[in-house]
């Protein structure tokens, strides 16, 4: 004869499967909570430190060559420093994409962050020209992300910060914190401007020249102390490229590249124009800087807005032909007028 059992009994492994299920779910929600915490963490690290490392690049942008004019470096050689600057930096493009998937993210970022403070260091604390024209080849200073046109603080740090934001947060927020990041670091960068107007108004350039390479040089450690705040990354410990990536990685290289060499060898070259060309001092610069990367900022907040209109390849080819377009026509109304 077969004993049945109580139908109670039935109930209480119910119960039991219930109660389980019921735990599994609370710490399944409890993990996506403190993963989605984790994730905003990253974010927010990633964004300030983009914000202190802009904030010097908004006035090393101008000041840079106005500062190796002041020590005796002849405007040719100035066009030739920010050349190796922007070859440097492109071969620090490159290599970075490579050494992130082997190393991690977060790990070349953190190296790319310190090579950018000790950039600032030789113009803070080193006054032989001969070392202070060296620092074109370390890849990370003027030429390397700190033009109004590229949003402050890009450069060799751009496509390590925008995976890192990929990796933490969701598709379809993705877009609006590329825009949050880039406006955070140019209204920085505004802001550095300000700073710089202030100073090099209150003070003569002997002075205010080491001022401000000085403050840059300790802003740029708190860059360097929330890098390290990001969770780490693991790497594959292997450097390769997908091949199936290959073709579309080349085009946007490419397309990307051709854009970086010249507004690197460009843009950085303007603040001298007009010193030697206008008379202008190194406050009246600052101060149209300033306001550049004040629009700039702005406009960056309807990024995503222009990407959902006409989509966004569409949105980066039409702006950038148009900054080009803008960029040639200043440059042909000049060219009479222009020394360089």
């Amino acid at each position: 004869m077969k004993f049945k059992e109580p139908y109670y009994f039935q109930w209480i492994e119910d119960i039991d499967r219930y109660y389980i299920n019921y735990i599994a779910y609370v710490k399944y929600k409890r993990k996506d909570r403190v993963n989605k915490l984790t994730m905003e963490a990253n974010i927010r690290y990633i964004v300030l430190s983009r914000i202190f490392r802009s904030l010097p690049l908004g006035y090393m942008s101008f000041l840079v060559p106005l500062y190796l004019h002041k020590i005796g470096i002849p405007t040719f050689l100035i066009g030739i420093y920010f050349l190796i600057a922007t070859i440097s930096m492109s071969f620090l493009l490159v290599l970075s994409g490579f050494l992130e998937d082997a190393y991690g993210k977060r790990n070349i970022l953190l190296l790319l962050s310190i090579l950018f403070s000790l950039n600032l260091f030789i113009f803070a604390f080193i006054k032989i020209p001969l070392i202070v024209f060296l620092t074109s080849v370390l890849g990370v200073g003027t030429a390397s992300g700190g033009g109004i046109g590229g949003g402050a603080g890009g450069g060799p740090f751009n496509p390590l910060q925008t995976a890192l934001i990929a990796d933490y947060s969701r598709p379809e927020e993705r877009t609006k914190l590329y825009s949050i990041n880039f406006a955070a670091a140019t209204i920085s960068a505004f802001a550095g401007g300000l700073i710089s107007d202030l100073i090099t108004t209150v003070y003569p350039p002997s002075i205010s020249y080491s001022l401000l390479f000085t403050l840059g040089f300790i802003i740029s450690l708190f860059s360097i102390f929330f890098v390290y705040l990001i969770d780490k990354d693991s790497g594959t410990g292997k450097i390769s490229i997908p091949k199936a990536s290959f073709s579309s990685i080349s085009k946007i290289s490419i397309a990307g590249g051709l854009g970086s060499i010249g507004l690197g060898m460009v843009m950085p070259l303007i603040p001298l124009w007009f010193k030697l060309n206008f008379n202008a001092t190194e406050s009246e610069i600052s101060y149209l800087y300033s306001i550049s990367y004040g629009l700039v900022g702005i406009s960056f907040l309807f990024a995503d807005r222009i990407e959902k209109i006409i989509g966004r390849v569409k949105s980066i080819s039409t702006l950038r032909g148009l900054s080009s377009l803008f960029l040639q026509r200043r440059g042909l109304r000049g060219r009479k007028a222009s020394p360089l």
